[in-house]
């Protein structure tokens, strides 16, 4: 990108990082755990898949990334977010009353 833009690296990570208030290595990372969380959600795929889908190589070293950006394991993550879906939606009639 910095090539067809006319700027070094340095320079258009920089503006980058001005404009979103990340660097864009940072910014890729997020969007893979982010997109992670996606198919954990939606999909049936092992973490191993999911891993080897978005690019990482090895599935312990995404784990720690998915982990360190969320607070829990993609293996955790997934149960939650299963749970939360087979809860019952909350009325909007108060406790007691119908």
């Amino acid at each position: 990108m910095a090539v067809h833009s006319g700027l070094s690296r340095s320079q258009l990570a920089h503006l980058f990082k001005q404009q979103v208030g990340i660097g864009p290595i940072e910014f890729q990372n997020e969007q893979r755990i982010v997109l992670a969380g996606q198919m954990l959600r939606m999909s049936f795929l092992s973490v191993k898949q999911i891993a080897s889908e978005l690019g990482y190589k090895n599935p312990k070293y995404f784990s720690t990334c998915f982990r360190r950006m969320t607070g829990v394991s993609p293996k955790q993550y997934r149960k939650r977010e299963l749970l939360r879906a087979s809860r019952p939606h909350a009325t909007s009639r108060p406790e007691g009353k119908q």
